[in-house]
């Protein structure tokens, strides 16, 4: 039973990269490029939609989680967008983020949730 599952996860693995690989050959583009980049080219659709295709709803979900978790920081610090697209774990940047959106209104947040869209 171990060496099914052992099996499966390899399985898994070598889709993945098979696919990540043939992704980055025809758009050079990352499972998080995927989530948290506007996909504004056929090329990119097309490479995140491969991606996507492979992994299930549970891996498509870890990979999502892991992709937010690990959002880079602005070098001038984080600011709204990236407060909004982050997941982090870090409590500091985690306590920034709250104070900083709780000061937007709501139209504000919806103003600003599109504009980030295209960040």
């Amino acid at each position: 039973m171990k060496s099914f599952f052992v099996a499966l996860i390899v399985i898994s693995f070598g889709l993945i990269a098979g696919y990540t690989t043939m992704a980055h050959a025809d758009a050079a583009v990352t499972y998080c490029d995927c989530i948290l980049k506007p996909i504004d080219t056929d090329a990119k659709h097309a490479a995140c939609s491969k991606m996507t295709e492979l992994l299930g709803a549970q891996e498509r979900s870890a990979e999502r989680r892991a992709c937010l978790e690990n959002v880079p920081v602005p070098a001038g610090g984080p600011d709204v967008c990236f407060c909004m697209k982050s997941r982090s774990k870090d409590p500091a940047l985690r306590k920034t983020c709250q104070s900083m959106l709780k000061t937007l209104s709501n139209s504000q947040f919806m103003s600003k949730s599109r504009e980030c869209i295209y960040k």
